[in-house]
């Protein structure tokens, strides 16, 4: 007897999925799958499952419903199973009912090695019951070879209860699978007898399809504040990065539901630019937020500091002032040889340059105001800020001679 049949699973969101499957045989044997898995907050998930099975004029259809828990360094699962089989036609209500339950218990001292208890119940009409206890061990022989050897218990050594399965990985999802044995535990059997064992080789080939992930989208457009964009710059929301292009959009896509700070990482803005402070936001699957983000262009100042030795307010060769002291706000600087100063990466604002009269040579006081205050904008340039200074005039005493 030959089989083939195929497996779809989805996973909708947060771990609930869905499945269906079909299976026919060279007997004629239909059988179709359909279900779904439910999970619980650390507590493992719930699954209900049915199938329909229909053969020469037979159909049964099966529901089972399990549960899994992880409990320490064991994984428990139960699963309760009924099936009812009926015949087509004028046979259409004579109906056999089966019930079967079955508990597991998983241990895994390691990757390569797994024991697995299981004890199933099965019921069958009049009341008639068979109950299996079985162990299974499973070995990873190499990376892509397993064995795998079910036997009785507490009777290991018992032929009739033997069932051994072989499977290796042929590469590119390709699983090829050989198995003697009886009928595992949750194949529960229409009649209570004897049963004789089999072999089932079996190929199984698993199929990736792409399918559209599911999450918010936020995404907008860097620029400065003249409205000019700003390319190559990294914006974060969260734990998220992503770099804007060449006309300063960016763009977040799939994002999980969750609370998030959109903002710009300063360290990846261009030097004569510094960012505003970041955005908190949430963010679901309906999501589709458009948020523009703004840079603030750094300027700078500058001017010289000079003695207006011929006294015509303007810079001559000769006339530096070099070693004085310019503060700006929290900053200052020294006039370097040629009496000129300089601040840096300024964000746009007022300030006020002042020339540190306290640490000014005592022969020299400022011609011009000491302080000046001006405003900083993001398009325009402040002219250079000049000092001017000039050598204290020293009063002149006459004195009779002596």
């Amino acid at each position: 007897m030959t089989q083939s049949g195929g497996l779809l699973s989805y996973n909708i969101w947060g771990g609930v999925s869905i499945g269906a499957g079909a299976r026919t045989s060279s007997d004629e044997e239909h059988a179709y799958l359909l279900g779904v898995t439910l999970p619980m907050k650390r507590f493992g998930n719930i699954s209900v499952q049915q199938t329909r099975t229909a053969r020469a004029g037979r159909i049964q259809t099966a529901t089972g419903i399990s549960a899994s828990l992880p409990v320490g360094p064991f994984r428990l699962f139960e699963r309760f199973h009924w099936a009812d089989t009926g015949l087509n036609g004028d046979h259409a209500g004579s109906r056999v009912t089966g019930q079967q339950l079955q508990s597991v218990a998983v241990y895994s001292p390691n990757p390569r090695v797994q024991f697995m208890y299981q004890s199933a119940t099965q019921w069958y009409p009049g009341g008639a019951s068979r109950v299996w206890d079985e162990v299974t061990t499973s070995l990873q022989l190499r990376r892509s070879t397993s064995l795998y050897t079910t036997t009785a218990f507490p009777r290991v050594l018992d032929p009739q209860r033997l069932r051994v399965r072989l499977t290796h990985s042929l590469g590119t999802n390709t699983t090829l699978s050989i198995e003697y044995g009886h009928l595992p535990t949750f194949q529960p059997t229409p009649v209570l007898g004897a049963e004789r064992p089999r072999v089932l080789v079996m190929l199984r080939r698993g199929f990736g399809v792409r399918t559209p992930a599911r999450g918010g989208q936020v995404s907008g457009r860097l620029i400065d504040e003249g409205g000019r964009p700003l390319p190559g710059a990294l914006v974060r929301l969260g734990e998220y990065s992503t770099a804007t292009s060449a006309d300063g959009t960016y763009s977040f896509k799939k994002v999980p539901d969750g609370q998030y700070e959109l903002e710009l990482d300063k360290a990846h803005l261009p030097a004569n630019y510094t960012g505003t402070s970041g955005t908190q936001l949430g963010v679901t699957s309906r999501t589709s937020q458009r948020i523009d983000l703004y840079a603030v262009p750094l300027n700078s100042i500058g001017g010289r500091v000079y003695i207006d030795l011929n006294g015509n307010q303007q810079f001559d060769r000769g006339e530096e002032a070099a070693g004085v002291v310019v503060g700006l706000s929290d900053r200052v600087t020294m006039t370097d040889p040629e009496g000129r100063y300089s601040f840096y990466n300024l964000a746009p604002g007022s300030y006020t340059a002042v020339i540190d009269l306290g640490r000014l040579r005592s022969d020299l006081e400022p011609v011009s105001p000491s302080e000046v205050e001006f405003q900083l904008t993001p398009d325009g340039l402040v002219p250079p800020l000049d000092f001017l200074l000039r050598v204290k005039r020293k009063p002149v005493r006459m004195q009779e001679p002596m």
